[in-house]
């Protein structure tokens, strides 16, 4: 993506609990569910909106585990026949999902560089801020 990047924001409305797991995401992938929804949850980044993409995330992350898997098991190479060898079809999945990945990391507020933006450290401080008892005596 050019350009400069969206503020994030806390989202006025936004789920404070976690919702259950999409029935067809892969069970393996239940606990990031749990994990990641709760950290969205907490820095008030998570809407009803935002599912789909979390669902897409998590989907996207568990097939780049599916091709890594592949690729170990048959190589950046396969046969094409006739002694001819072509790309293994799991390299392109998983650079399309690897993609997909980034854009949905980004999105969610769950990248490194979302995560360091102004309005979410300033968001993450007044949590902190309401939850520490000494926080007015500036201890």
């Amino acid at each position: 993506m050019r350009g400069r990047k969206p503020m994030l924001r806390a989202i006025n409305g936004g789920l404070s609990k976690v919702p259950a797991a999409p029935v067809n995401l892969p069970e393996v992938m239940k606990p990031f569910w749990v994990e990641t929804a709760a950290d969205l949850a907490d820095r008030g980044l998570l809407h009803e909106s935002m599912l789909p993409v979390l669902e897409s995330y998590l989907t996207s992350v568990w097939m780049v585990r599916l091709c890594q898997k592949a690729i170990t098991e048959h190589g950046i190479l396969v046969s094409a026949g006739k002694g001819q060898h072509k790309a293994n079809p799991a390299c392109g999945v998983m650079s399309d999902h690897l993609s997909l990945i980034a854009r949905a990391a980004d999105n969610l507020g769950v990248s490194a560089v979302s995560r360091n933006r102004p309005a979410l450290k300033a968001h993450a401080l007044a949590k902190i801020d309401a939850d520490d008892p000494l926080s007015e005596f500036d201890v």
